[in-house]
């Protein structure tokens, strides 16, 4: 998916449903979206669904495999292709194009069909998770099952020696 900035949620949803539609697909067939990195910040991608995220070189390396390169694109981001080569790179390897780009008035999807299931970690990276837990009166058996599982699931802990050291069965367990 790319879109303008300040693209409404509304019209990006819309030419989601209405491309879906038109190529006769479900929602439930859709395993990943993904975008441009320059587009992490955009209300109406974060706002709709989890986006999978690519660097512009990640995508320009799509390049020979998409069907309709733009070279304002290119110019303005630093690939030929922002909806068709992220639809290509998240599908991965022998991926092909079913849908090429459409295009609503500042929104533009397109969708790859992927040679086998599409399963986490995905390629490209997915925005950032910040989650404020407490843990307790310290041992593990008080420990609530969802703050384990989101210690569990984080990549970086900040917070007081103490309080991490009492929680340190999670990360090497």
């Amino acid at each position: 998916i790319g879109c303008e900035r300040g693209t409404s949620a509304e019209e990006v949803r819309e030419l989601i449903n209405s491309t879906l539609a038109a190529h006769n697909l479900s929602w439930q067939a859709v395993s990943i979206y993904a975008s441009i990195d320059l587009k992490e910040d955009e209300p109406a991608l974060s706002s709709l669904f989890d986006v999978t995220y690519f660097s512009a070189e990640e995508l320009k390396a799509q390049s020979g495999r998409i069907a309709t390169p733009s070279d304002y694109v290119e110019e303005t981001v630093g690939t030929p292709s922002v909806a068709e080569a992220a639809a290509l790179a998240a599908a991965g390897e022998g991926a092909k194009l079913i849908v090429p780009k459409t295009k609503s008035k500042r929104a533009t999807i397109a969708i790859a069909e992927a040679p086998e299931p599409i399963l986490p970690p995905y390629a490209g990276k997915s925005r950032g998770k910040v989650s404020v837990v407490g843990i307790g009166p310290g041992t593990r058996r008080l420990r609530s099952p969802q703050v384990s599982f989101e210690l569990a699931m984080a990549t970086d802990w900040v917070g007081y020696d103490l309080y991490l050291d009492l929680a340190a069965d999670i990360k090497t367990s």
